[in-house]
């Protein structure tokens, strides 16, 4: 088949514009329409209203969370100033990598729009479908580099 009867069959298939979203979080930009559809029927939006807890510090660890709008503070009570985040961030990515319940609290500065995806569903993806989990890994392995040089270069 030629690659415009085969891009025509997926733009028939998936209506791409469903699953761009997925692409304003630095862990899905390199993935494929069909990649996106699969971690696209994981996730959950959810809403915060200002003042409301997404999550509290010393609590397992349940989902990652993915901030298309809003702005959202996490606090600990370890110390540190107060972590202001907004669009594009991700919630919960060094608490998934090891254990012992979450490391801060995250709460809603503003009303917030977020996506939600389980450490079950994300693992079992990974699991499931190397292609992917490869990507996935890559794409966490560098969003860790890059807050990492971040941080030294402050």
């Amino acid at each position: 088949m030629s690659s415009k009867i085969v891009q025509a069959l997926r733009e028939t298939l998936f209506n791409e514009a469903q699953y761009n979203y997925l692409k304003q979080f630095c862990i899905f930009q390199d993935l494929s329409l069909m990649q996106l559809k699969q971690v696209n029927n994981l996730i959950n939006r959810r809403e915060f209203k200002e003042g409301e807890c997404l999550f509290e510090e010393g609590y397992p660890m349940e989902a990652l969370f993915f901030v298309e709008s809003g702005d959202i503070e996490l606090t600990s009570k370890l110390g540190g100033a107060p972590q202001k985040l907004g669009k594009g961030a991700i919630l919960g990515m060094i608490d998934a990598q090891l254990e012992g319940g979450r490391r801060s609290t995250a709460r809603a500065q503003s009303n917030c729009v977020t996506y939600a995806i389980s450490i079950t569903d994300l693992n079992y993806l990974i699991d499931h479908n190397p292609v992917l989990g490869i990507k996935l890994l890559r794409a966490i392995a560098k969003y860790f580099s890059q807050t990492i040089l971040h941080c030294l270069n402050r």
